[in-house]
């Protein structure tokens, strides 16, 4: 079986292989690590540069009948934040699962992040097994 083994819990990589994630986030250096991973585990992945091109790609998606089953996204960014991106996506997805990282852990961002249905609060840098685990849980539930 193929899992990947932390103190919390035990994963099945097969799980992630049916998934097609959104990555956004405007650092380089921390988008190009994560993809790394996130390409190897998931079935499709989308990366974006900010919230902008995340929110296009998103209403793309769903144009051209193609689903997105999570959007883990950097809240501070050029063009578009993250918290932007989302008010826009929710207009289109109210559902679809959203995790937030960020390098700030403001109380003001996390109030209104729960406000539109953010599922996960991610101070970085980004614990990569801590992400798969709280991924697995959103769609356990």
């Amino acid at each position: 079986m193929n899992t990947i083994s932390n103190r919390k819990s035990t994963l099945d990589k097969d799980f992630f292989n049916n998934l097609t994630i959104m990555y956004v986030e405007d650092e380089k250096n921390i988008r190009d690590k994560l993809v790394l991973i996130l390409e190897t585990l998931f079935k499709n992945t989308i990366i974006c540069t900010n919230g902008k091109e995340g929110y296009e790609a998103f209403k793309a998606s769903k144009e051209n009948g193609e689903n997105i089953d999570i959007v883990v996204s950097d809240i501070n960014m050029d063009e578009m934040n993250g918290m932007d991106m989302l008010k826009l996506i929710r207009q289109i997805d109210d559902k679809v699962p959203f995790i937030f990282t960020t390098a700030y852990s403001d109380s003001e961002y996390i109030n209104e992040a729960k406000k539109y249905g953010v599922s996960y609060y991610v101070i970085k840098p980004i614990d990569v097994k801590e992400i798969l685990i709280y991924i697995k849980e959103i769609f356990d539930k």
